[in-house]
């Protein structure tokens, strides 16, 4: 457990493991992996719903749901928007928001990728 109130996210030993000094971390097989997308990607290709499908379709599908997350809609989160329900809270997220009500409310199976039709890492992202 790396306590951020003690800054131990930015000790030599902690930026070994990732260069710059953010969390999450996930350590396996003697290497390290940062960045909640990439740790995503790789537990569900390892262990999860990618593990069982080699169809890069499936993949990509879950990806840019990954990347969105990642990118899209939280660049709108930290663009200063304000806090939740203020007026520039709304403006910024109301698009991306109503997006992914849209593709939920159309799903079948209630997840995002309805054709692989259980949770992925696209819905935990």
């Amino acid at each position: 457990i790396i306590d951020v109130s003690k800054r131990e996210n930015k000790s030599k030993e902690f930026l070994e493991l990732n260069p710059f000094g953010q969390l999450p971390v996930l350590q396996t097989n003697g290497r390290s992996i940062y960045e909640s997308g990439a740790i995503l990607m790789y537990l569900s290709e390892t262990y999860g719903e990618l593990a069982k499908s080699n169809l890069a379709l499936d993949r990509a599908n879950i990806s840019k749901w990954v990347f969105f997350a990642n990118s899209s809609l939280s660049s709108k989160v930290t663009q200063g928007a304000g806090r939740k329900g203020s007026p520039g809270w709304r403006i910024a997220m109301e698009p991306s928001l109503n997006v992914l009500e849209q593709v939920l409310s159309e799903s079948k199976s209630g997840y995002l990728i309805d054709e692989i039709g259980q949770l992925t890492a696209a819905d935990i992202a």
